[in-house]
């Protein structure tokens, strides 16, 4: 009776560990899906993976310049 017990519970923990491997095989093809859309529109964007750091701090650093430009035209006297 006790071997019949080890092996429902072995047989449970493989089913567990199939479930959780099937389940991480979904999550990995989603991740892929994912990230061929993220490269894709990158590529429409003309932005390299490698360089996508450096853009989004030459972004900031536009977008910065821009807002204190914005502030400096904007009257003080009102």
């Amino acid at each position: 009776m006790e071997f019949e017990n080890q092996i429902n519970r072995l047989r449970k923990e493989v089913e567990n560990a199939t479930n959780k491997r099937n389940r991480a095989e979904g999550r990995l093809e989603n991740l892929k899906e994912q990230r061929s859309q993220i490269l894709q529109e990158l590529e429409k964007m003309g932005v390299e993976p490698n360089e996508l750091d450096s853009k989004i701090k030459a972004l900031e650093k536009e977008m910065e310049s821009l807002l204190k430009k914005a502030n400096e035209l904007m009257p003080k006297d009102i």
